[in-house]
């Protein structure tokens, strides 16, 4: 693949300011730095927490830009959808959404180590802010939310998906993006059967090509209603309603066949630096330890995740 520097992995989100809690903070070397989370909203039921931690300068000394736009977007300088909501008992998502700051976030995946109930390591996908600022409306005068991604990626593995041992005809591409250390973020994306995606995808990737994939995120919550069990009488037969939780990486688009890198192509990355960065991504795991104090950098408590 190309230099860490030049390769494309971005995630966009613009959308109502939900949650903020960004805070300003000295550093041990005296400077400011901007630190905390972002969650923005497309809808009532569907939101996203970017993580942030921006310093004043730059490792060159100038002033960094990425902190002026978080500057602005500071708790005292916005309203968020949650502020709302405490302010107005009562009130619903819409008429919050209309008084809520509207912003636009720039970042990137990244993965955070975290122990289970079992004790065990566990990995998960997040999304680490790199920028961010106010939004304003189109032409027309429309505000419209999204949440868009498009990276190149190793193809590490292709399967076909499978829920409760039946396969839905979608494809999960396992792919691994470099980082400046020479490890890899491993990164599950979704390719769906609308618009043939699966099966072009299906067809023409294979293991250790590089390919460029575009898409959509997906973080929503549906609630719906389930049948009431019969084994019971009285309030046990009023409607009973479950929750499912659906967080993706769904594909929309990629590389097609002519822009497909394989292995020893100018571009590709080679399989055993996918082999070296997966390795030092397994020590990583390995040599997890909860931190015993947060740092002015990390800004974290014991219990909670842990960046890579």
């Amino acid at each position: 693949m190309a230099e860490v520097s030049k390769r494309e992995h971005n995630v966009v989100i613009k959308g109502y300011l939900k949650e903020n809690t960004l805070e300003l903070i000295k550093t041990q070397k005296g400077s400011r730095a901007i630190r905390g989370n972002l969650m923005v909203a497309l809808n009532e039921n569907e939101s996203f927490k970017v993580q942030y931690y921006v310093g004043e300068f730059t490792s060159t000394g100038d002033p960094a830009k990425a902190f002026e736009g978080l500057y602005a977007l500071l708790p005292e300088k916005t309203t968020s959808i949650v502020g709302y909501l405490k302010e107005n008992y009562g009130s619903k998502f819409q008429e919050a959404a209309k008084f809520a700051t509207k912003i636009w976030v720039n970042g990137y995946f990244d993965e955070y180590l975290r122990r289970n109930e079992n004790g065990d390591v566990v990995t998960s996908v997040q999304i680490r802010g790199r920028r961010a600022g106010l939004a304003a409306a189109n032409e027309e005068g429309l505000f419209t939310p999204k949440a868009e991604f498009k990276a190149d990626v190793y193809v590490y593995d292709i399967k076909e998906e499978e829920k409760e041992g039946n396969k839905t005809g979608r494809i999960v591409l396992t792919g691994l993006i470099p980082n400046y250390d020479q490890s890899v973020t491993m990164v599950d994306f979704i390719a769906p059967t609308d618009g043939n995606v699966a099966t072009y995808i299906l067809s023409n990737y294979h293991n250790e090509d590089t390919v460029r994939l575009e898409g959509n995120l997906l973080n929503v919550y549906i609630r719906k209603e389930v049948a009431p069990s019969e084994d019971f009488f009285g309030s046990a037969k009023k409607p009973q309603y479950e929750t499912e939780f659906i967080n993706e990486r769904l594909i929309t688009g990629g590389s097609s066949v002519k822009a497909i890198i394989h292995q020893g192509q100018p571009g590709s990355l080679s399989t055993a630096e996918a082999k070296l960065g997966l390795n030092i991504r397994l020590s990583k795991v390995q040599d997890y330890r909860p931190r015993v104090a947060p740092t002015a950098k990390a800004g974290f408590n014991d219990d909670e995740d842990v960046d890579f």
